[in-house]
Formats: C-alpha cells, structure tokens, sequence
C-alpha cells in the first residue's frame, strides 16, 4: 500500500451524491471567480475614464510608481 493509498482510505468517503455536489461547487467557484475577475477589470477602465484610478492599479498588477496629484495647498510650506 502507498502512502497516498494509507490517506485516502482514512475517514468517510462521500457518496455519489456528495461527488457530484463537490464538482458542481468547483465549477461554480470557478465561474464566480471569473466573473469576479472581469468585473474588476470593468470597473477599474470606467474608474481610469474617469480619471479616479491610476493606470496600474488592476488587481494583481506589481503596481506603478504614482505622482502626486493632490492640488496644491495655498499655505506656503512650513520650514
């Protein structure tokens, strides 16, 4: 018997119906995470039409150096 073997026989085994259950749940996952995915992507475009998001900021992205765009203050700086 191989180690796999030694840990697959160990606890309850699900059913049929519990087998069917748990690839239904890992499509669904998975469709809900690609959805997810391009939803993301949708909003981070309109944000960056909109000019309220920096290019770069996608999920996942390494990220970009950003410049300051804060207005600048009226009050001299403070030495």
């Amino acid at each position: 018997m191989t180690e796999y073997e030694g840990r697959r026989s160990r606890g309850p085994q699900p059913n049929d119906d519990e087998r069917a259950e748990l690839e239904w749940l890992r499509v669904e996952n998975q469709l809900l995470r690609t959805q997810r995915d391009v939803l993301e992507r949708i909003a981070t475009g309109f944000a960056e039409d909109l000019g309220i998001a920096w290019p770069g900021d996608a999920p996942g992205s390494s990220g970009s150096i950003r410049k300051d765009t804060r207005r600048p203050s009226s009050r001299s700086p403070e030495a």
